[in-house]
């Protein structure tokens, strides 16, 4: 039945061809015995592509050639594709059923359907969303692989001498895809758009250094007059500040500092991002949208660096991860993040394993300890129990249990790979390493040798239906590591996230607690500083009310030094008070994620935000089915 259907179809569009007097046409089978992803074909001589279908929906180049690419939704096995071309004197010389999309087509996973395409409304943990509006928007600066802010829609930016007033210079060739010029108002008005407090972004506090931005956002002040954001003219906008703040430039890599079209929201207001209204200053511009299935990307010919953009077309399905999975290995997608439980079946892989890559997301696991509760209040007994933890056996152990992909390198420090001011403490010797001997050496220091007369010591960590394990393995672990090298017994206990947040931290109630952070601005002052502020006297008080002058100078000192080796090095001894001299905190380990790429796909592995497609090359490869 299936075979008699594809052949009554193919006579009708022969037919329907025919009927075309100055067109040659033709209709091809899949039968490759897989499903193409795109199709190459060659003609005798140069021709213009008059018309095509067939589920394949996207031609390259555009004008008249002796070979194209057609690409779209996959064809499955025996489907048909059909083209029509002038002049008819042309003959088709070749044809190739693709696996890939023929370096025009990169086809992604995004799990679920954008919730919006607002950069001033995004919530920093909306996947789907980060990635769509990362293609289709320009930030006012960018974040590259190596943990440093580059130039985007701003092309440079300086601070006055005390790092309080920040001035940001624009491109002046970009425009929305409408053709109205991108200006320094735009982004003031993305900025107040964040601030609003109707919708305020998901993290107002990191705005606070701002002038009047609190006042606003909290709904204390009328109106934003009294936001420190001031157009200059069409190309620079400055930024007022109430205190010195030399991370400044990363703060403003996250999306409320991203231009939105004010001359369309003032016609439509929040309806611009709907895809009948939306205008993008982006590489890429949205031009299908099938909710629930997928969103369909093209390279924007108006975009300032249309030139060096490769990728042509960009497909973001929304589907499960197993499912996902499935595809890539299909060969139906071209990169995915690895499902942690199918991580280890990849590392096994002959061929697989060749095609992962370990991405940090910017965020640390952690313990901490309450330093007034004995014996914690020693900071030998503290320093004793991080040195007999070994952390290498923690990473394994999530591993093995499929709860999370840690990054392989041992979390000596809090802040993560990836972000400005990591310190490697394994090579710049921040931070207490597994030492056993040490461990006990430092127990017995405290007056407990071989962990005698200690009191009874309680590990509390938070749990909830999927995470219960992902925090108790840890902790499992951890209390075999304290047994084994310090003689030590040690209870676990687990308590809902509502009582453990709002009750047994702020009492100060938990000897050694479970915390993380994800980075919310790629710099290190967003971890030993924007933690503590974030979870304010909830952190200060389960650390027992810990609190060391010198690591607030240093931070003080940081927030004013423009000169970033500077910084870096004092980010560094704030780090080594934290982990170390005071050892209030233990790091467990840093999260990363496990990227698998076809070899064909050179990408981009940011650790924070989504990564710019218009930076990745297809490159050229055999790529027909067999």
């Amino acid at each position: 039945m299936k075979k008699a259907w594809v052949v009554t179809l193919s006579i009708m569009l022969v037919v329907m061809l025919s009927c075309v007097a100055t067109d040659a046409s033709g209709v091809f089978l899949n039968d490759s015995g897989d499903a193409a992803r795109a199709i190459r074909i060659a003609f005798s001589e140069p021709v213009e592509i008059t018309g095509f279908g067939d589920r394949f929906d996207y031609q390259s180049p555009k004008g008249k050639a002796t070979t194209f690419v057609f690409t779209g939704t996959p064809l499955n096995d025996s489907w048909t594709f059909w083209v029509s071309w002038s002049p008819a004197s042309a003959s088709v010389v070749k044809r190739e059923w693709l696996r890939t999309g023929g370096r025009v087509q990169l086809d992604i996973n995004i799990g679920s359907n954008p919730a919006t395409l607002d950069p001033s409304r995004i919530d920093s943990g909306d996947t789907a969303s980060l990635w769509v509006i990362e293609q289709l928007f320009l930030g006012l600066v960018d974040y590259d692989e190596n943990g440093k802010v580059v130039p985007e829609l701003a092309t440079s930016w300086e601070a006055s001498p005390d790092a309080t007033v920040w001035t940001f210079t624009l491109r002046n060739d970009v425009t929305w895809s409408d053709g109205v010029p991108v200006t320094a108002e735009d982004v003031r008005c993305g900025f107040l758009r964040a601030l609003d407090p109707e919708h305020p972004y998901p993290y107002p506090y990191v705005f606070d250094v701002i002038h009047g931005a609190k006042t606003y956002y909290t709904g204390e002040a009328s109106n934003s007059d009294g936001v420190g954001v001031e157009v200059l003219d069409e190309h620079h906008i400055r930024f007022t500040l109430d205190q010195p703040a030399s991370y400044f430039p990363a703060l403003a890599v996250i999306r409320p500092f991203w231009a939105v079209p004010k001359h369309l929201l003032d016609v439509v207001g929040d309806a611009w991002t709907d895809p009948e209204n939306i205008v993008t200053d982006g590489p890429y511009q949205l031009v299908g949208w099938a909710h629930g299935d997928h969103i369909t990307l093209e390279k924007s010919e108006a975009h300032y660096a249309a030139q060096d953009v490769q990728i042509k077309r960009v497909v973001m399905w929304m589907v499960d991860e197993e499912t996902a999975w499935e595809k890539y290995l299909e060969g139906l997608l071209d990169t995915l993040r690895v499902p942690v439980n199918r991580l280890q079946d990849a590392k096994n892989h002959q061929v697989l394993a060749a095609e992962l890559h370990m991405q940090s997301n910017a965020g640390t696991e952690f313990y901490g300890f309450n330093v007034k509760l004995p014996p914690f209040n020693n900071v030998s007994v503290r320093k004793a129990f991080i040195a007999a933890a070994d952390r290498s056996s923690l990473i394994e152990a999530v591993e093995i249990h499929l709860l999370s992909d840690p990054l392989p390198e041992v979390a000596l420090t809090l802040t993560p790979p990836g972000i400005f001011g990591h310190i490697d403490g394994t090579k710049e010797e921040v931070g207490v390493s597994y030492d056993p001997e040490q461990a006990k050496r430092w127990l017995g220091e405290a007056g407990y040798p071989n962990g005698q007369e200690l009191s009874k010591i309680t590990v509390w960590f938070n749990t909830r239906s999927d995470l219960d394990s992902y925090h108790r393995v840890p902790a499992e672990d951890m209390r075999r590591n304290w047994l084994a090298s310090l003689g030590v017994s040690v209870g676990l206990e687990g308590v809902s996230w509502s009582i453990y947040r709002d009750e047994l931290l702020p009492q100060a109630k938990c000897q050694v607690f479970r915390l993380g952070w994800v980075a919310h601005y790629p710099d290190a002052r967003d971890f030993l500083s924007s933690l503590f502020r974030y979870l304010g006297s909830t952190l200060q008080a389960a650390l027992g009310g810990w609190s060391n002058q010198k690591f607030d100078s240093l931070l003080d000192e940081a927030s004013r030094e423009l000169d970033p080796e500077i910084r870096r090095d004092l980010y560094k001894q704030a780090e080594k008070i934290l982990v170390e001299t005071d050892a209030v905190i233990m790091p467990l380990f840093y999260s990363g994620s496990a990227i698998a790429t076809k070899p064909y796909l050179q990408r981009t592995f940011p650790s924070f935000g989504a990564p710019n497609i218009a930076k990745w090359r297809l490159l050229p490869e055999d790529d027909r089915l067999p």
